[in-house]
């Protein structure tokens, strides 16, 4: 009986393999319930969204500097902006050169780190 329970073991652990495999693809196929606004100008994105979510942040991220810095930029920098929502709330904005911004009302990430 040992050798028929070798035998099987290698299709067995070749059964859990597929399955969670197939498990792994369902959770990645599945809606995330963000939403996605992606642009190359920054007039593009709705303009009252933006202005909300910018408005205590940086100078640089207001829609007139950036206006500014897309016509009259670098020619290598290709400008870029996401916004993200959850349940028609954003939470979430990039533009093209910086590193992620996380909106004030996000709740703190583990270890305390942004």
């Amino acid at each position: 009986m040992s050798s028929q329970s070798k035998s099987r073991n290698p299709l067995r652990k070749l059964a859990e393999s597929l399955r969670v495999l197939r498990e792994r693809h369902g959770e990645r196929h599945r809606p995330s319930g963000f939403g996605f606004a992606f642009a190359d100008r920054v007039n593009f994105l709705n303009r009252e969204t933006w202005d909300n979510i910018t408005a205590n942040g940086s100078l640089f991220l207001r829609r007139d500097v950036l206006r500014v810095l897309e016509q009259h930029g670098p020619e290598n920098v290709l400008p870029r902006y996401a916004l993200i929502f959850r349940e028609e709330k954003p939470v979430f904005l990039k533009d093209e050169t910086r590193r992620p911004l996380v909106l004030p009302t996000d709740p703190p990430r583990a270890g305390g780190t942004s």
